[in-house]
């Protein structure tokens, strides 16, 4: 088990802050997720554009995952001065609230890693970031299947231009190879 505690309004600003690199479409509103990390005396609180180290009291380590506008909902409707949260395995408990977040406990705190991505990053971020990370830390962060996601996108998009240029004598092979060139030269690997 893990706790922290902090002011009310300092979290709600900080969250306000962040909410600003957090894209607001509405088919996007639930899929950014917002990371926080539970250190000694100190929570950090990620999302892709932005990084918050804010001062808590708290016992334990752990990284927890859930949508941004669903924590920022639950912090914002919070009556009480201070927010006291409870992590356990895959709960969060905010009072008499108990709710469903993705988490990992750790006995040592140096191991944790945030995944760094700009405020408005696209495809070829994600494909970098794959080489980057672990495929573990990609799935904590719900970017993997982002990055299937994409790949599947590309992959098909390789079929569509093979299917209108193999009338030229392209074969698919050189788009690939094309392909991985562009993304080579952009994000550094693939």
């Amino acid at each position: 088990m893990v706790t922290f505690t902090i002011k009310t309004a300092i979290l709600l600003g900080t969250l306000k802050k962040m909410a600003v690199a957090v894209r607001r479409g509405p088919a996007e509103d639930y899929r950014v997720n917002c990371e926080i990390t539970v250190k000694s005396e100190l929570i950090e609180l990620v999302v892709p554009g932005a990084f918050f180290t804010i001062k808590a009291l708290t016992s334990g380590t752990a990284k927890i995952s859930l949508p941004f506008i669903y924590f920022e909902n639950l912090v914002r409707t919070h009556q009480l001065e201070e927010f006291n949260a409870m992590v356990t395995k895959n709960e969060m408990a905010i009072g008499n609230l108990t709710i469903g977040v993705k988490t990992t406990f750790f006995e040592n705190d140096g191991i944790l890693k945030r995944i760094d991505l700009p405020i408005n990053y696209g495809i070829q971020e994600l494909f970098k970031a794959e080489g980057k990370y672990t495929e573990e830390e990609l799935e904590f962060n719900q970017l993997k299947p982002l990055i299937d996601q994409e790949k599947r996108k590309l992959s098909k998009a390789i079929t569509r231009s093979y299917e209108l240029l193999k009338i030229y004598g392209v074969k698919k092979d050189m788009i690939k190879d094309l392909v991985e060139k562009a993304l080579e030269k952009t994000t550094g690997e693939i």
